[in-house]
């Protein structure tokens, strides 16, 4: 292996160690506060983090007029519908690697949009791919005797995220060609940001004002933000840069993994013999799947 490639490697690594530690800062969070708080807080410092770096490093980019309304409904779809649908169904359901896993089956279902929105064509892998990991996410959220150990409108709201994750990497296709990754995200955070900002004041304001500020928050927040939304996000980007995002795609594929580690360390969560094969199965079906895929652009969660 050449230096340059293990240097690759270890950025794209580091990006999944935050984005599977991410569930449990979140869950830390919730303990004081609502996920409109904690998104709207998460976008504020993540935003202000990711405008310095573009004008320090010079990648920033003037949008277009015409692509004023697709930069607002991909905002709306990601960050906005997408975090409301992943916090909330974080917040339902106890483990914090079930919702991880099937946030994990984001770029599963990208074929399926691509199929019938860009005409691409869906593969006898993909389709094998899908339904592999069908079944291991149905391993993931039941027990030993095939009971569901999380709440039906919890999984709900997971797959709502996933919906909007995927519907948001089709349309951010018409604009990859124009605009650099991290001006899109920035861009994207900011608008998240200001509707977050719409329901914070709206619903959460009185609240927090009771609450106050928890020093214990703070720090999950901020790691949030920084690591989790920007950090993790440019080494990401990174690996995009220099392996094309087929082949970085499948570091996604072991988010649930370090999840699992994450919240066993902090949490002591566990799992059974039939949700470690679930994870298997998720797993190999996304790495089936995504073999040969030639999408541009396809973004796990920030």
């Amino acid at each position: 292996m050449q230096p340059s490639s293990f240097k690759i490697y270890i950025a794209v690594l580091v990006a999944m160690v935050i984005w599977g530690f991410s569930y449990v800062w979140s869950k830390q969070v919730f303990e004081f506060y609502s996920p409109i708080t904690t998104i709207f807080s998460r976008l504020f410092f993540s935003s202000l983090f990711l405008w310095i770096y573009l004008f320090l490093a010079k990648k920033f980019q003037k949008i277009e007029r015409k692509d004023y309304f697709t930069f607002f409904l991909t905002a709306f779809l990601q960050p906005f519908v997408y975090f409301l649908g992943e916090n909330y169904g974080l917040q339902a359901i106890p483990n914090t690697t079930i919702t991880s896993v099937i946030i994990a089956t984001i770029p599963l279902f990208t074929p399926i949009a691509a199929y019938f929105s860009l005409n691409e064509k869906l593969t006898l892998k993909k389709t094998l791919g899908i339904v592999v990991s069908f079944v291991g996410v149905i391993f993931v959220v039941t027990n030993n005797q095939f009971d569901i150990q999380a709440p039906a409108y919890g999984l709900a709201l997971l797959f709502l995220a996933v919906f909007a994750a995927v519907v948001n990497g089709v349309l951010l296709e018409k604009l990859s060609s124009k605009y650099n990754v991290v001006m899109m995200i920035t861009v994207q955070n900011t608008i998240g940001f200001s509707m977050f900002a719409v329901l914070f004041v709206l619903f959460d304001f009185n609240s927090v004002m009771q609450i106050g500020l928890k020093t214990q928050a703070i720090l999950p927040i901020l790691m949030l933000a920084f690591f989790a939304s920007s950090v993790a996000y440019l080494f990401f980007t990174y690996g995009i840069q220099k392996m094309g995002i087929t082949r970085t795609n499948v570091f996604a594929n072991i988010l649930p993994i370090f999840t699992a580690i994450s919240a066993f360390v902090v949490f002591g969560e566990k799992l059974t013999l039939l949700n470690i094969a679930g994870m298997l199965l998720v797993i190999t079906g996304l790495i089936i799947s995504q073999r040969k895929i030639k999408s541009n652009l396809n973004f796990p969660p920030n």
